[in-house]
């Protein structure tokens, strides 16, 4: 037998099956850990990039959180672990901003918002005053009145605050 042969006989001798599977598994399992560590790395620097918004284009912010939100689930994470959308950055609200019942979110530069629920539309600040009839509701946070949502969170009548 030449030396290669040798060596090959040797190799197969010293196989198991068992033990193969075993450092695969273990190799799997670090792979998965550094792909969540990497994964999570991005979250933060994500979230960096969003509290660190130009308020130039409402839609970059968009983008921006859809990209975290994407990451998030990839690894089981909830975005909120990252970036509270009650303290998304934004320009301020007017004055009569105090009128819309609809959830405000962020404005960009433009006038345009982020709005709804769950912060799921972008329309100008401007229109949302046009949609809204809001019986009894004030213009300023001095009065009291009902249903004026800021980020999310409703700035009169929060005893808890």
């Amino acid at each position: 037998m030449n030396p290669i042969e040798d060596e090959m006989a040797e190799m197969a001798e010293e196989y198991d099956p068992v033990e193969e599977a075993a450092w695969e598994a273990e190799l799997q399992k670090e792979s998965q850990e550094l792909m969540e560590f990497i994964i999570h790395q991005f979250c933060l620097h994500q979230a960096e990039k969003i509290a660190a918004w130009d308020h130039e284009r409402i839609e970059d912010l968009v983008d921006m959180i859809a990209d975290l939100k994407w990451f998030c689930s990839k690894i089981g994470a909830e975005p909120e672990a990252y970036i509270s959308m009650a303290e998304l950055p934004s320009e301020e609200l007017p004055p009569w901003s105090g009128k819309i019942t609809t959830a405000i979110w962020a404005v960009d530069k433009r006038g345009m918002a982020l709005v709804g629920e769950e912060a799921q539309q972008i329309m100008p600040l401007s229109r949302l005053l046009e949609l809204e009839e809001v019986p009894g509701c004030p213009s300023s946070p001095d009065e009291t009145g009902a249903g004026c949502m800021m980020r999310g969170r409703c700035w009169m009548g929060d005893d808890d605050e």
